[in-house]
């Protein structure tokens, strides 16, 4: 009687097992009112990638990953307009959402995840 072979795990299966994560250094900016620094926003996020090799990708295009987020957040947070409140913890997803697909790419990254979103004065 011959042994049954097993079956051939996907490229996927081999190297990974679950859901994959690449979490990023918090990202701190300044919220300015006239010029004068009230308050700093921070945020930490992490993306959620397809397999190994997508987070090595992640990990490669960190540096200009890490400054476009910076860019985006700069002009929702620091230079909004005079008055204007703090854009939602969703409508902030949506929006780094948007640029880390635009550096990384749909085929790399499945989601962005806020882990926290919070502001606080200086001391």
């Amino acid at each position: 009687m011959l042994a049954a072979q097993p079956a051939q795990a996907s490229k996927h299966d081999r190297r990974m097992n679950g859901v994959e994560f690449v979490n990023l250094k918090p990202f701190i900016v300044p919220m300015l009112v006239d010029k004068d620094v009230s308050e700093h926003f921070t945020v930490v996020v992490a993306v959620e990638v397809f397999d190994e090799d997508a987070r090595h990708m992640v990990r490669d295009l960190l540096p200009r990953l890490r400054h476009r987020v910076y860019q985006e957040l700069l002009r929702i947070v620091t230079f909004r307009r005079r008055g204007a409140k703090l854009l939602t913890i969703d409508n902030i997803k949506s929006r780094l959402n948007f640029v880390v697909m635009e550096v990384v790419g749909d085929k790399v990254i499945k989601a962005l995840l806020v882990l926290q979103a919070f502001h606080r004065r200086p001391s």
